[in-house]
């Protein structure tokens, strides 16, 4: 279930990035990349060592993120961008960011 999810989103997201392809946009900004991507368990995140987290102001510093940030989907997806916004310079020539 959790590939089929991921397929979705996959294609999901490459059609939206052609939608504004095709309207002649120059560039895609994409805010959050490290965060497009969960465990599918949703794990809890683990805490960093005493020492280190009373060092943080921020509640959200004071824990590692290894199944909320960086996993092996997000860099797939920003391939798959990559992968649709070649396509578009395979047809006009013109770069795109």
């Amino acid at each position: 279930m959790f590939n089929n999810l991921i397929n979705y989103i996959f294609v999901f997201v490459q059609n939206n990035l052609r939608f504004w392809l095709n309207l002649g946009v120059d560039g895609y900004r994409v805010d959050a990349v490290p965060f497009l991507f969960e465990d599918p368990q949703f794990l809890d995140e683990p805490r960093k060592p005493k020492e280190l987290a009373i060092k943080e102001k921020n509640t959200y510093e004071q824990y590692y993120h290894p199944y909320t940030m960086d996993l092996d989907e997000t860099y797939d997806m920003i391939n798959q961008f990559r992968d649709v916004i070649d396509e578009y310079k395979q047809l006009d020539g013109k770069s795109r960011y």
